[in-house]
């Protein structure tokens, strides 16, 4: 079930916005027939990638010098919902994502990619 749809305009204003970032957009055609746009940092030498399922992840290359395997990780806001308590009375929570339409995922993008190179 898709989330929502990237139109055109929006695929060529995330690609506008990437070039502004120093993102290289990196989607192939597979990406593109699903409905991915994806970059790649060379500062940070990491991908992003936008769904339109709502999804926005960071792929980085983990262990010894880069040589290991691609962790991904999901940068979408999370909501924290109670889940009752556990048989000591502590609260427990469920966490759930916040799918993001596209323009909120180039924002979350935005934000991100800046705060990653700042590590």
């Amino acid at each position: 079930m898709k989330h929502t749809t990237f139109s055109p305009q929006f695929r060529k204003a995330a690609i506008k916005a990437g070039k502004e970032l120093r993102l290289e957009e990196t989607t192939s055609a597979r990406q593109t027939k699903n409905g991915t746009i994806e970059f790649y940092d060379e500062v940070t030498k990491c991908f992003y990638a936008l769904y339109e399922s709502g999804y926005i992840r960071r792929s980085v290359r983990s262990g010894w010098y880069g040589n290991g395997t691609w962790k991904a990780y999901q940068l979408n806001p999370q909501n924290r919902i109670p889940n009752g308590t556990n048989y000591m009375g502590t609260p427990c929570y469920n966490t759930e994502r916040v799918l993001l339409g596209g323009w909120g995922q180039l924002g979350k993008l935005a934000s991100c990619v800046a705060a990653y190179r700042r590590k």
